[in-house]
């Protein structure tokens, strides 16, 4: 069995040298995937910026996981599509050209612990069924010591996907999302750092990502990112409902998460109009949760 990784470098400098050694050990090889500029989901962003991430970071990067070790193949692919899903489909051509049997996608702010690696690959090679596996997530907000919770309460969720068999036709859709695929959820929990950010790095990544057409990014900016404290609710910039809270995340850290501590942030506590908006803004929020329900049960 032939595995790549498929990991993307954009605005991710703190990330990507502990990625690549997390994923590096277990991967045949890792394409890194490096953009010019933001996709075309907000124009002006693409029309003006260019990637924070530079080639210089990320050759540091893999010089970085080299001397811990790392020994597979990295290939560094510097492109410029207008779409998350273009991208990504261009790796996952080059690993089926290439012979690989899984595309493994890993972002760099996505961690696995080796056990669950193990857990991973062991299915990935016996497995003839699925074309498309996910896998649980904890997404982390801040610091890697609070996570945010689920509309159920939970502290896991599950990603968009992990992996995906090269040669079963399947595609990138939507973002990370794919074409239909037989699917199934192992259970090898992803440490999601997509939220534990400095300030810069959140501001750029909500007026960048594949996301940043469906965000008011100022007000979630100002309101639920730099406003924060304990009793804020709703947090999820495109959903809201989607993470009702962050708590104190009660598992055992992993080694890899010290990396991630102290990322440069500050507060602004919310004066007396963005209180305000914020309050009714989550009323709003309880109101469609409550329609839901409703709506729920009426069609039972």
């Amino acid at each position: 069995m032939k595995v790549a990784g498929h990991v993307l470098a954009y605005n991710v400098d703190r990330f990507l040298p502990h990625v690549v050694e997390n994923c590096g050990r277990f991967v045949d090889k890792i394409f890194i995937v490096l953009p010019e500029r933001p996709w075309a989901y907000l124009p002006g962003s693409r029309a003006t910026r260019t990637n924070p991430t530079t080639r210089e970071t990320v050759d540091e990067a893999i010089a970085a996981a080299r001397a811990k070790g790392v020994s597979c193949e990295i290939e560094v692919i510097c492109s410029d599509f207008e779409t998350e899903e273009g991208t990504r489909n261009d790796c996952l051509d080059r690993a089926t050209r290439e012979g690989y049997d899984w595309l493994v996608i890993q972002d760099a702010d996505e961690f696995y612990l080796d056990s669950g690696w193990e857990t991973l690959l062991e299915f990935m090679a016996a497995d003839r069924r699925h074309d498309r596996i996910l896998t649980p997530w904890h997404n982390f907000w801040k610091t890697p010591e609070l996570v945010l919770t689920s509309g159920d309460g939970s502290i896991r969720d599950v990603n968009a996907g992990f992996a995906i068999r090269c040669k079963s036709g399947v595609r990138f859709d939507t973002a990370r999302k794919t074409t239909p695929a037989a699917t199934i959820l192992i259970d090898a929990p992803c440490y999601h750092y997509g939220y534990v950010m400095s300030d810069a790095e959140m501001w750029e990544k909500i007026t960048s990502w594949g996301h940043a057409h469906q965000v008011n990014a100022q007000k979630w900016f100002r309101l639920k990112w730099l406003g924060w404290t304990p009793v804020h609710s709703y947090l999820h910039p495109v959903t809201p409902l989607f993470w009702p809270k962050a708590i104190r995340f009660p598992g055992r850290q992993p080694a890899f998460a010290s990396s991630f501590m102290s990322p440069s942030q500050e507060t602004a506590p919310l004066g007396f109009v963005d209180f305000l908006e914020n309050m009714l803004a989550d009323r709003a929020t309880d109101v469609r949760i409550v329609a839901r329900k409703l709506l729920r049960r009426s069609t039972v």
